[in-house]
């Protein structure tokens, strides 16, 4: 019964991140900027389109979005236990290394979170800067490196969460852990991110602009809910 109890503290803990996530998420990149509102926009037009999402938060909201998802990542790594827990009945080693994989996984999710905010804040200082000034390029220079540190996060973070979600999905569906055969594919984030990102491009524009940003921390949080709700003994 304790380790039954440990175990849906440990998801609950993990769908309160994800919650933290989201409002961070919702900070960070619940906002557009067009090019009327930002002239870094209107002169530099060749701008990934991630700028028209970091401009449109002021610094002080991506500082306090930012925060809301890297403060609350140990309540993720905790939620590694409930998944080793889980899998354990497959053999320990093999549950060991599926939940150290996700915990991974979560830590990987904080730089990618916390980054976003010097990468924003270097795009509103970019905006300040003169056109074709020096300042102005060397500082779209570092935005663009700092794009490229968390793209490489997210391709390390996405590898991670899908092979954890795949692994765990067929051990479920084979009746090896104590997950129910029939939550084999929503106890870990692949298809519960997958279905929240596909239903976001159904909203009309303004709403899917607020919420395509949170998709991956919804579904984590669905993920964390369903694992809580449909293990067993």
């Amino acid at each position: 019964m304790a380790r039954m109890n440990w175990a849906r503290a440990s998801a609950l803990a993990g769908a309160a991140a994800s919650g933290c996530y989201t409002v961070g998420d919702l900070l960070l990149l619940g906002t557009r900027a067009r090019p009327e509102d930002r002239r870094l926009l209107r002169e530099e037009p060749d701008l990934d389109t991630s700028a028209t999402v970091l401009l449109g938060s002021s610094t002080k909201r991506l500082r306090a979005g930012a925060l809301w998802g890297v403060l609350a990542t140990p309540l993720h790594v905790a939620s590694a236990w409930q998944l080793y827990d889980a899998v354990r009945p497959a053999g320990n080693a093999r549950a060991v290394r599926i939940a150290g994989t996700y915990a991974g996984a979560a830590s990987i999710a904080s730089f990618i979170h916390g980054t976003f905010y010097p990468w924003g804040a270097t795009l509103h200082a970019a905006d300040d800067a003169d056109p074709a000034s020096t300042q102005r390029a060397k500082l779209l220079d570092q935005a663009e490196e700092i794009s490229q540190a968390i793209r490489t996060a997210y391709l390390a973070f996405g590898v991670a969460v899908a092979a954890v979600s795949v692994e765990t999905a067929v051990l479920t569906y084979q009746g090896r852990t104590r997950y129910p055969r029939w939550s084999s594919a929503l106890v870990t984030p692949l298809v519960p991110v997958a279905a929240v990102v596909a239903g976001s491009n159904l909203l009309p524009t303004k709403q899917k602009e607020r919420w395509e940003g949170a998709g991956i921390s919804l579904g984590m949080l669905a993920a964390n809910a369903v694992a809580g709700a449909a293990r067993r003994s």
